[in-house]
């Protein structure tokens, strides 16, 4: 992956907040670019970047590091994606 690529996902996946204040929402999309970036691209992709998505938030859930109430608030939340 290139490393523009990657800061372009990364922005458009947390619209670029600083990584300590990322909401659960946004740090599961983030960590699901990781698996495939291209593929997860929530810019072209949000039907797959939100499946991913939850597939981390109850991956979360099943290690006990987040609620499944959690879980289920941070995958509503509405992703905010900036373009280029």
């Amino acid at each position: 992956m290139k490393v523009t690529t990657g800061c372009r996902l990364l922005r458009a996946a947390t619209s670029g907040s600083p990584p300590a204040s990322l909401t659960w929402g946004q740090a599961s999309v983030l960590a699901g670019l990781v698996q495939a970036p291209s593929a997860y691209d929530p810019l072209h992709h949000l039907a797959l970047a939100k499946k991913r998505q939850r597939h981390v938030l109850d991956r979360l859930v099943a290690v006990g590091a987040l609620s499944r109430a959690g879980a289920d608030a941070a995958y509503a939340e509405p992703l905010q994606l900036l373009r280029g």
